[in-house]
């Protein structure tokens, strides 16, 4: 979280970076780990159990710190679609393309969604592309097509399935996330968190 520096001008916090670091080695390690939960369980019911209790985790936080878990009765279409979307369809896709694809393939195909938050805002939020945006995201797909190719990928028609589903959840992802802006969710940060989980984890596996 950027915090005021000297000047005014804005500094990286440090408890900031920490929080980001945390996210990034536990988004890193969870591709292996479930990757090999799927030789015990199947992919939806793994990731739905995963899920809820990842949501029952954060509502006892929410508690502890004494923030409202209710959801105001406006709110419940637009929470469900975006957590459907953002939450759902990355825990339900993901799960399936690690059926065929290898734990470090997932992750390389996940790692698109900002490209397709760039494009999904343009029609959805009316942020253009400007030319420095296009060809960040034209590098982008193709340093993507490059860790693949390292990666020694063999995308023959037997892993076209994974594909497909990894792609489809980094879109759902990308298109939950811009939703969110376009609809805003007044909630506080970890009940906001927990319901997002919990209801897409039910969806998971019923």
């Amino acid at each position: 979280m950027p915090v005021a520096g000297h000047a005014g001008r804005p500094r990286i916090s440090p408890l900031g970076l920490v929080f980001l670091a945390v996210a990034s080695v536990g988004w890193g390690l969870n591709f292996p780990i479930m990757k090999h939960l799927l030789t015990e369980w199947p992919p939806l019911s793994s990731r739905g159990l995963s899920g809820l209790v990842g949501a029952a985790a954060l509502a006892m936080i929410a508690l502890v710190r004494q923030q409202q878990l209710g959801v105001p009765r406006p709110m419940w279409l637009r929470l469900l679609l975006v957590s459907t979307l953002s939450i759902g369809g990355w825990v339900a896709f993901m799960g399936l393309a690690l059926l065929w694809l290898s734990a470090s393939e997932a992750a390389v195909l996940g790692i698109s969604i900002p490209v397709w938050v760039a494009l999904l805002a343009w029609p959805i939020l009316g942020e253009r592309l400007s030319l420095l945006r296009a060809f960040s995201l034209l590098v982008s797909l193709v340093g993507i097509a490059v860790l693949l190719g390292g990666n020694g990928i063999e995308a023959g028609v037997e892993k076209l399935p994974g594909i497909a589903c990894a792609l489809a959840g980094a879109v759902c992802t990308g298109l939950g996330t811009v939703l969110t802006k376009h609809f805003p969710l007044s909630m506080p940060p970890l009940s906001l968190a927990a319901w997002q989980i919990g209801s897409a984890a039910c969806r998971s596996r019923s």
